[in-house]
């Protein structure tokens, strides 16, 4: 039922990140870096029908280095979860302000982002209330600390803020592992 859904937002996320220039005489397309982790809800209806940890999946386009001042992001996940006869997909496209916090010294760097956009929501569960489905778009938000472990690994946590829809919260923490899969040219 959801896997259909999967394509259209996969699409939008290419289209994006197609789309990125620098001021300048010289265009350079930002990094894409792809992530993978676990979700955990924190709606106690949705994590009883549908699980306590979902998938998650992102693809960000990422600047080869943000910086100590705050630069603009974009970034798409892709969280999906399924038991008990539940099903959820979550595809949340936002954007916003992303700064690291480099000390001068060795070692991991913290990093910090916080950013808005929209959401595709698709969810198919069973509560008390019977069985409740929907598919929408909806606004959504999210606030991220990470550590960047090198210049192409980061470990984060993040939280995802969605509207409370049919009296169910699908807002949760996510700990991930990015990876800076594709580079464009040089570095800066």
């Amino acid at each position: 039922m959801l896997a259909p859904m999967r394509a259209p937002a996969f699409l939008l996320a290419v289209c994006c990140f197609a789309v990125a220039a620098r001021a300048g005489a010289e265009i350079r397309l930002p990094d894409l870096s792809v992530s993978a982790g676990a979700f955990l809800p924190s709606g106690t209806k949705v994590r009883s029908a549908v699980g306590e940890a979902w998938f998650n999946v992102g693809i960000s386009p990422s600047a080869r280095r943000v910086g100590d001042r705050w630069t603009l992001q974009a970034d798409l996940e892709l969280i999906s979860g399924s038991g008990s006869g539940g099903e959820v997909f979550l595809a949340p496209l936002t954007i916003g302000l992303a700064r690291e916090f480099r000390t001068g010294g060795s070692g991991p760097v913290p990093f910090v982002a916080l950013r808005v956009g929209l959401a595709y929501m698709d969810y198919a569960l069973d509560t008390s209330g019977g069985r409740q489905s929907a598919k929408r778009v909806a606004p959504t938000a999210n606030a991220e600390v990470a550590l960047l472990l090198n210049d192409r690994t980061r470990l984060g946590l993040r939280y995802d803020l969605f509207p409370t829809v049919d009296g169910l919260r699908f807002d949760g923490l996510t700990v991930s592992l990015q990876y800076k899969a594709i580079s464009f040219g040089r570095r800066d």
